[in-house]
């Protein structure tokens, strides 16, 4: 209209506003990049039950992707046969409180992945609930190292041998119960205290000898002795070996100790036994000789008999040679009574049963048998008084 226009208005400054803007920004951004890099996958479970976020992690552990996960209900993903227990235990858990538990998700593909879960309670701003937030790691190799170790405790624990473990300074960490029981100690005795506790004082050198070479790293076999708690001493066949750290370096000794006391009675009886055996083919083989010589001389004998026999006939009963010739036969007599007791002794002698008195006849061998004992075994003859017996 060609007059003249006034225009009114105002300003604002909202550069606050924009900055404010761009620091949430940022934030979120920053959180949905935690969020989404995090190890431990992460799921947002609504109200109702849906899934309404699922980050990278969880869609890797699961095969599959953060977007064919949201939207359903995450108890499609646990394995069937778990359903039971996780409802159970739903049941049980105290409102608002966190809860922590392993569960066996079942993975696209048919396999399944064994996963700790950490439930936390979400609520708004009016402490309305808005669902659970799960904390999910994947703990299958965790959980089969566990199992693992437990396995080889459970056999360290069950075995028969004395199994312990101490610190290259010598001081005791772990105590089996076999060694408790061959020992004598408690594991609560024994763990904390020095193992020179078991070790007789003749033997500390050689076990520290031992002790060194498993420190650098060498196995250690021995047979040796070790001291119980009543004072007893027991034989032990003995193993060092090193513990390794996770440098590979010697950080502890192990040992293993088997009660081998049977064993040596045993290895002392054998020897005593041998000993008995090569004695008895000793005398066997003594028995043999005597035997051979005794058969020879009473040969010898029976010609010295009837030649002496054949002098007394022949003379007269007064003539001085008749007492030497019966000399002779007596003297020749005795030594045949000695050869039928080499013969006896060598078990030579044809058996011809007749009556005999036993204690004159063990008395007769006396002289024989001392001389073939020696002097380092004593004789001793104790009469029988026994009747005569036919053998």
């Amino acid at each position: 209209t060609g007059r003249p226009t006034r225009l009114t208005g105002s300003l604002q400054d909202i550069t606050e506003r924009h900055e404010a803007d761009a620091r949430l920004a940022a934030s979120e951004q920053r959180h949905r990049r935690i969020v989404e890099t995090s190890a431990q996958g992460i799921v947002m479970v609504a109200a109702d039950g849906i899934i309404a976020f699922a980050n990278a992690r969880i869609a890797a552990l699961l095969g599959t992707t953060p977007a064919a996960i949201v939207g359903r209900r995450f108890r499609e993903f646990i394995e069937p046969d778990q359903l039971a227990a996780i409802d159970e235990r739903r049941a049980r858990r105290v409102p608002g409180v966190t809860d922590t538990y392993d569960i066996r998700l079942a993975r696209d593909g048919g396999d399944s992945v064994l996963a700790e879960i950490t439930a936390m309670p979400l609520r708004d701003a009016g402490g309305e609930s808005e669902g659970t937030l799960l904390m999910i790691s994947d703990v299958t190799l965790r959980r089969q190292a566990e199992e693992a170790r437990a396995r080889l405790a459970a056999i360290v624990e069950s075995s028969r041998d004395a199994i312990a473990s101490w610190t290259r300074e010598g001081i005791v960490q772990t105590w089996n119960s076999a060694a408790e029981r061959m020992y004598g100690y408690s594991a609560a005795e024994m763990i904390g205290q020095g193992i020179a506790t078991i070790v007789p004082a003749e033997r500390v050198s050689s076990h520290l000898g031992s002790v060194e070479a498993t420190l650098r790293g060498d196995v250690v076999a021995v047979e040796t002795v070790r001291r119980r708690k009543d004072g007893t001493i027991v034989d032990v066949s003995l193993t060092y070996s090193p513990v390794l750290d996770r440098d590979g370096q010697v950080s502890a000794v192990s040992s293993i100790a088997r009660d081998i006391s049977a064993q040596k009675r045993l290895e002392a009886s054998l020897r005593d036994a041998e000993a008995q055996l090569r004695h008895a083919q000793k005398m066997e083989a003594i028995g043999a000789l005597a035997g051979g010589i005794a058969h020879d001389f009473n040969n010898l004998l029976s010609v010295m008999l009837s030649s002496a026999g054949l002098i007394e006939d022949a003379l007269d009963a007064q003539d001085p040679i008749v007492e030497d010739a019966r000399a002779i036969r007596e003297a020749a007599e005795r030594a045949a009574t000695l050869t039928r007791q080499l013969l006896a002794f060598s078990r030579r002698q044809v058996l011809e049963p007749r009556v005999v008195n036993l204690d004159k006849t063990i008395g007769g061998m006396e002289k024989v048998l001392r001389r073939l004992l020696g002097e380092r075994i004593q004789l001793v003859i104790v009469p029988s008084r026994a009747a005569n017996v036919v053998i």
